[in-house]
């Protein structure tokens, strides 16, 4: 390494230290010194989806007995059979606050269709006839939040006898919401706009429709999502898109691992894609090439829990078709952006063995203003192994070995977090398509309405297909600088951003919060001759109206970097529909 990069990663080292201090004293309250903590955050690693019907072997575990807001017991009802379940599924204000807004209360009430007690019913991991534990009261509340159209206000389980009666109580949130994505700065704007109703006609079920607008081509979406067709477990989703660089269609149907204890899932999804893949370099487009892509993909798993352990088998089939057209370049593009016409095809049989032991915590005001968050502190652990056989009309012989890790943890009043790794590569006589992802976060909290969180992640290709880059800009966490700005195949990003709630909601109904954040990045790859790193410091503003959006946050932020393009440091501004990482 040459003395002159030497000396510039002391100086990036030296300038982010003293930002990370001056991060962490803007939004420390000044009266509460006692409480300093040092630089820590995380946001939820998302839980695994899991489990059938038959009452779990709990033998080697403890009772569960972490005391859960809204979670009720009254006599001895653990380990009982339920007898029955009832729900009381009410509106987005009810009771009705009082107030100048009472009125617009009741009238939103009565323009909102609300939830049915068959489909809170039918998204419910336990029935009549399963076991009572604290384990399965504390899932059950995760899966109500986990729906998006509602608000778990009670779960009761109250002794009958040798049996238990479980009541469970939920408050709508508003399910029509609009949702959206951008960056901008320099006159420009790129980004997306998402209209959704999440709870068509009061049964759960989603149709949405989306634009998106990235300056170089556009296209619209629409989608629908059945989470229980015909009142079953099985849930479908299908999607259609167009644009002015081509369509795509995909599909999906199955039983998925719903709960912890469920013992089989299934399932069948395909897709169909065509469009313009684009290359970037510094955040102008330096190539192009048509890409058509068809997949399917049929798989059958098999789960047991023990204790508090879940482990799982999945056999799959894959099938998946992928061209990609000669490359057409600009002047200035690479040579490793050209390519002539590539046709590859799998076909490949796959088997996967996962293992976990979760562990939430619920938290509050980390992502969101308002309501509870579910965060995984537990250990997960994923091996996958496949072959695509050349006799099956494979484009070769070739091998496919995939591993995804993750552990999470707590450091007391220092906060928790979590850290993951996912690589995966394709073998002939050499690896081919290899990719490798680190990502981890950290929450701290800082009094009451104040948390700082850290994210860190970090990716690696080795020998990607021509149409994969990794990309870090405007609106994935580097917000002073273009949705393209740094794309290469290595790279890390780092966010620091302290986040702070009012005490208080206005009206009664709307949160509100602010931000502080430092946010970097690093890129290296095809024509890039030293790692070209970015950095930038900024505030944004947070708002939320909780029983309008079930809890979703709605972004403002404004960001300068430290060095711009031609030494100008001009703001930069994004906007979205929730937290930038």
């Amino acid at each position: 390494m040459s003395a002159s990069v030497r000396r510039g990663v002391a100086e990036r080292g030296a300038r982010l230290s003293a930002t990370l201090i001056v991060v962490a004293l803007l939004g420390r309250p000044a009266s509460s010194a006692a409480q300093a903590m040092p630089p820590d955050t995380s946001a939820a690693r998302p839980a695994l989806a899991d489990s059938v019907a038959a009452p779990p072997d709990r033998s080697s575990a403890p009772p569960d007995t972490t005391p859960v807001k809204g979670l009720t017991m009254t006599g001895n009802v653990e380990g009982r059979r339920i007898r029955r379940i009832d729900v009381d599924a009410r509106g987005i204000f009810d009771p009705t606050p009082t107030g100048r807004l009472a009125f617009f209360y009741k009238l939103a009430d009565k323009l909102h269709v609300t939830t049915r007690d068959a489909a809170v019913r039918q998204q419910l991991p336990i029935e009549a006839g399963d076991k009572w534990t604290m384990t399965r009261g504390r899932e059950t509340m995760r899966m109500l939040r986990d729906m998006g159209i509602l608000n778990p206000q009670g779960l009761s389980a109250v002794e009958r006898g040798d049996s238990v009666d479980v009541e469970v109580v939920t408050r709508d949130a508003w399910s029509t919401s609009a949702e959206f994505t951008a960056a901008g700065g320099g006159g420009q704007l790129k980004g997306s706009f998402s209209v959704i109703e999440r709870n068509l006609f009061g049964w759960g079920k989603k149709i949405g429709f989306s634009y998106r607008d990235d300056l170089v081509s556009t296209s619209k979406s629409l989608e629908f999502q059945d989470p229980a067709v015909f009142g079953s477990r099985l849930r479908l989703s299908v999607l259609a898109a167009d644009g002015s660089d081509g369509a795509s269609q995909s599909m999906y149907v199955g039983v998925p691992f719903y709960a912890e204890h469920v013992r089989q899932s299934f399932g069948y999804e395909s897709g169909r894609t065509t469009s313009i893949a684009r290359l970037f370099l510094n955040d102008v487009q330096t190539a192009e090439f048509d890409r058509r892509r068809d997949r399917v993909e049929a798989w059958y798993a098999r789960g047991h829990q023990r204790g508090r352990s879940i482990w799982r088998g999945i056999a799959s089939f894959r099938l998946d078709d992928r061209r990609l057209g000669p490359s057409r370049l600009a002047p200035d593009a690479p040579p490793d952006f050209a390519g002539e016409e590539d046709n590859h095809r799998v076909r490949q049989p796959t088997l996967e063995g996962r293992y976990w032991r979760p562990r939430f915590v619920e938290r509050t005001r980390v992502n969101e203003l308002g309501g509870v968050e579910d965060f995984d502190l537990g250990t997960r652990l994923a091996v996958s192994g496949g072959f695509s056989f050349h006799a099956l009309g494979a484009t070769a012989d070739e091998g496919f070995f995939g591993v995804s890790a993750g552990v999470g943890g707590e450091a007391g009043p220092l906060g928790y977090g979590w850290v993951s790794l996912d690589a995966s590569s394709r073998f002939r006589q050499i690896p081919q398509e290899g990719r490798v992802i680190a990502d981890a976060r950290w929450i701290a909290p800082i009094g009451d309405r104040n948390v700082l969180v850290v994210g860190v992640r970090a990716e690696k290709l080795k020998r990607p297909p021509r149409d994969l880059q990794v990309i870090y800009g405007g609106l994935n966490g580097v917000r002073a600088f273009g949705v393209n700005e740094l794309a290469g195949e290595a790279g890390w990003r780092w966010n620091i951003e302290e986040r702070f709630a009012l005490r208080r909601p206005i009206f009664k109904t709307v949160e509100v919060g602010t931000a502080v954040f430092l946010d970097a990045a690093q890129i290296d790859g095809p024509g890039i001759d030293e790692p070209r790193f970015c950095d930038n410091l900024g505030v944004g503003l947070r708002i939320s109206i909780p029983r309008f959006s079930s809890n979703r946050v709605a972004r403002l932020d404004v960001a300068w970097p430290f060095a711009g393009a031609n030494g100008k440091r001009d703001a930069v501004w994004s906007f979205g529909s929730s937290q930038a990482f």
